[in-house]
């Protein structure tokens, strides 16, 4: 790890991993979503794994909602500028 979090940061990581993605915890903290795998596993904090990782709670959140409205997946893709498997994977895992 490069720079040095502190307790706050660590216990913020600890409780926002449960709801957020790294990338949303990175963005809130002012680092970036490698650095915060970094911590978490060096702190044996468990992230959420709701998605891959490279799309936010918000984004899933969308996929699914537009999906169940009656959209297609690519029409769903269109809107929300996932690609097209992606919208898929996230449908199927998070539906």
């Amino acid at each position: 790890m490069g720079k040095h979090y502190t307790t706050v940061e660590i216990r913020a990581i600890r409780e926002m991993g449960q709801t957020m993605t790294a990338a949303e915890i990175g963005k809130r903290l002012g680092r970036s979503p490698s650095s915060i795998y970094c911590a978490a596993s060096a702190y044996g904090i468990s992230l959420n794994t709701g998605c891959r990782k490279h799309h936010t709670m918000e984004q899933v959140r969308e996929v699914v909602r537009l999906r169940r409205s009656g959209m297609t997946f690519k029409q769903v893709s269109e809107a929300t500028g996932v690609a097209l498997s992606s919208c898929m994977y996230l449908f199927r895992t998070h539906a």
